[in-house]
């Protein structure tokens, strides 16, 4: 087999790449990046954090259901106790001669009541606070698989959808903004071209992508906002941050919304404002 191959047809590329496995592979090591090819195993990385903070998180949720059920089994008993304590407070009634005694105890018995039912408190709050911050690492971590999974998945409908080429990744969750982006974008604020703290406003946005408009060849950019189900603010942030990034640097810039549920009215909205939507799949 020779190193060149004369590809006269679309139909006979693909028939090579089909019969050629080495020549499809080699293609890919030059289509694709290091960071592309990467990506799965990252993803894949992630999924399995996200198996074992599930079963961290329900490992934690089992002991704290059990810890209230102790808590609870125990109230049950100190009423219990209380319940006692009455029917001990009638009795000594009969007996004057026990009953400064008798207090004294009933005093003691209710402070110890009382310190007890403090302890308990204080580890509910200790457990609620340790359950809210799982929450909120199980939620960050989503988060970015999600992200990560959309600039995979998007650039490609992306580019499609709106009539580009040359797709180029700008920023992602796991790569900052450019300085000369950040340069340009804290400059216009300065001059009062875009809004106060606009600059640090398109430095937070999810994906950004460069890219060239098919029918004029005009530099452009992609502005995305990544949510699991679209909201409104979701749409105006994406619209925002995009006027702001094309005042800045004088290139269209596309506004784009990306999420796993798109209701009805947000789809209106997005239509309204200029927004593209993309369903996450």
């Amino acid at each position: 087999m020779t190193d060149e191959l004369a590809i006269p047809t679309i139909a006979d590329l693909e028939r090579i790449l089909d019969e050629h496995p080495e020549i499809r592979e080699r293609l890919r090591r030059k289509l694709l990046t290091d960071e592309e090819r990467e990506l799965p195993r990252v993803v894949e990385r992630l999924a399995e954090q996200m198996r074992q903070m599930a079963q961290t998180m329900t490992e934690g949720f089992a002991r704290i259901d059990a810890q209230f059920k102790l808590v609870y089994a125990r109230i049950e008993r100190l009423e219990e106790s209380h319940q006692r304590l009455e029917e001990g407070q009638q009795r000594l009634e009969s007996r004057i001669e026990r009953l400064e005694e008798s207090h004294q105890r009933l005093e003691e018995s209710h402070q110890r009541l009382e310190e007890s039912h403090q302890r308990l408190e204080e580890g509910q709050q200790r457990l609620e606070s340790r359950t809210g911050r799982l929450e909120e690492s199980y939620k960050n971590l989503t988060g970015m698989v999600m992200e990560l999974i959309a600039d995979k998945r998007l650039r490609p409908r992306i580019t499609q959808t709106l009539g580009l080429r040359r797709p180029k990744l700008v920023k992602n969750p796991s790569r900052e903004l450019p300085d000369e982006l950040f340069d340009a974008l804290d400059e216009a604020e300065q001059q009062g071209i875009i809004g106060e703290n606009m600059a640090e406003a398109v430095e937070l946005a999810d994906l950004i992508i460069s890219a060239v408009v098919k029918e004029d060849g005009r530099p452009a950019f992609v502005l995305v906002e990544i949510s699991g189900v679209i909201h409104q603010n979701d749409i105006q942030r994406a619209k925002e941050r995009a006027e702001a990034l094309q005042a800045a640097t004088g290139q269209p810039v596309f506004a784009v919304a990306a999420g796993m549920e798109l209701p009805d009215p947000q789809i209106q909205q997005a239509q309204e404002s200029g927004v593209t939507l993309f369903e996450l799949r």
